[in-house]
């Protein structure tokens, strides 16, 4: 082995990552995404540079060999062309801005005062030719290859607003469909993101239609109506609870899902207790306030408590989550959707050797999801810069916007330093990380350093999940396939021991 291979394998960080799972030690190699238990003297030898371990354990398993690290690589070649063929039969989700307007001024929301990068709520509307054309794009853009059911989504603003428009666009995408003959083959979804206040006007027409709803609910009532008000400065859960808690539990009301905005300031426990005790078979996902850009969490500068309190809560629940899954027994709902998804990528990861350090946190941009915004805009999805656009409802897709953006996350991925990252395969960065990018030098800066900042958590986070999966997999291999829809495990011989 020479110098530079001796001073690679002596940087745990950079391909490999030695952890403990209970009383196990375990190694996670990056190069072939597999996990193995291993001894501590084999341990000791691979932090050491111990060249006769290292080439025991390339030539057993087939790990800690060294792959080129000098640039960190998109999954697709720009210079070839087949990459544009995705854009005329693979896309599977499609998301209307209706309006800029909205009939609530939640505290935390991201075009609120307290956010410096994103556009404000205005009485903007999509126009019915641009709203048309965008479902047209999209269902002329599908075809049988996918298994998936495609979906159309509706946002805003809050999209009921525009409610007389959503009719028009769903009657619209259904004969379009029926035209293209694609019916027969995948039936066509639509999707309601709503804040609840104008549900109990338009919920039949939903039901009848079997729109998949997700609401904005933060939990009881003290929680939720702290942030979450009305243009008056009224709380709002009283109407929206009373109205579901009046619908009564039904086939179709179980589709109906909830999102929950998590602060510093509130307890998981609470909020965990009211939807297993009032919607124990909904679907709940968490996502904590927009960081970027903001003067939200100044209010919390001097409670330093009640971050850290937040923290401990949260790690205790999951620790509790993942005891449940090592026993079998005592899983909720709840907890599955809020706490599966740190664990999901690592049991699905495929086992392949990577000679080169690949970013396959990204997707292609608009093929997995694509947001039409008022204007007609597209964008690859609803999170993203305004800066980021990739081409317009009328025109269809420009692949020269396209490949720009992708020439911008490729250079991001390269200065954040992806390619000495022993997490790479297991990250999830996308193009969200550009939410504040407005094609300025400084807004560019900013991007970098609060990725940065990112990374070091989530190496963390992804981290402290594997210790979790390692415990699970010794103590109830099966169970994770149950939860994952039966998705079959591909650890392989990740679980020989040596």
């Amino acid at each position: 082995m020479n110098g530079e291979e001796a001073q690679f394998y002596k940087s745990p960080h950079r391909v490999y990552k030695l952890f403990k799972g209970g009383a196990e030690i375990y190694l996670y190699d990056t190069a072939t995404n597999q996990i193995l238990r291993i001894n501590e003297h084999l341990a000791t030898g691979i932090k050491q540079g111990d060249s006769d371990i290292i080439r025991a354990m390339q030539r057993k398993f087939g790990v800690l060999k060294p792959f080129h690290h000098k640039k960190a690589l998109l999954p697709l070649s720009l210079n070839d062309g087949d990459w544009t063929k995705s854009y005329e039969r693979d896309l599977k989700y499609l998301i209307i801005e209706l309006t800029e307007d909205c009939n609530m001024a939640c505290e935390y929301c991201i075009m609120g005062s307290h956010y410096q990068f994103s556009k404000k709520h205005s009485l903007k509307n999509i126009s019915k030719e641009n709203a048309f054309s965008a479902i047209n794009l999209f269902i002329s853009n599908l075809s049988g290859i996918s298994t998936e059911s495609p979906c159309i989504a509706f946002y805003g603003g809050e999209p009921l607003l525009r409610f007389d428009l959503l009719k028009q666009c769903v009657s619209f995408a259904k004969r379009k469909f029926l035209e293209l003959g694609l019916s027969s083959e995948k039936q066509l979804q639509f999707h309601l993101i709503t804040n609840g206040l104008l549900l109990h006007k338009y919920y039949s027409y939903l039901r009848e239609e079997k729109f998949g709803v997700e609401i904005s609910l933060d939990g009881p009532r003290d929680i939720h109506d702290n942030y979450r008000r009305d243009k008056a400065g009224n709380g709002t859960f009283a109407r929206i609870y009373e109205f579901l808690h009046g619908i009564g539990p039904d086939e179709y009301f179980n589709r109906v899902s909830f999102q929950c905005v998590l602060t510093p300031d509130l307890d998981l426990r609470q909020i965990r207790k009211f939807f297993l005790s009032n919607f124990p078979t909904n679907v709940v996902s968490m996502t904590p306030v927009e960081g970027y850009l903001t003067d939200f969490f100044e209010r919390y500068r001097n409670k330093p408590n009640l971050l850290r309190q937040f923290f401990v809560n949260y790690n205790l629940l999951f620790k509790d989550f993942i005891n449940s899954m090592r026993r079998g027994v005592g899983i909720e709902l709840f907890d599955c959707r809020v706490f599966d998804n740190t664990l999901r990528r690592i049991h699905s990861r495929e086992l392949s050797h990577m000679k080169q350090p690949v970013h396959y946190g990204m997707c292609l941009p608009g093929v997995q999801m694509l947001f039409v915004d008022v204007e007609g805009n597209l964008h690859p999805c609803e999170k993203i810069s305004s800066a980021c656009i990739i081409g317009s409802a009328k025109h269809g897709f420009n692949f020269n916007k396209i490949v720009n953006l992708l020439e911008i996350f490729e250079r991001l991925i390269h200065e954040i330093g992806c390619h000495h990252c022993w997490a790479i395969r297991l990250c999830r960065t996308c193009f969200v990380a550009l939410r504040a990018f407005q094609n300025t030098e400084e807004s560019w800066k900013y991007t970098i350093r609060k990725q940065k900042e990112l990374c070091f958590s989530t190496r963390k986070s992804i981290a402290r999940n594997l210790k979790y999966y390692t415990q699970i997999m010794e103590d109830n291999p099966e169970i994770l396939d149950e939860i994952f829809e039966k998705q079959t495990y591909k650890g392989g011989s990740s679980w020989q021991g040596s």
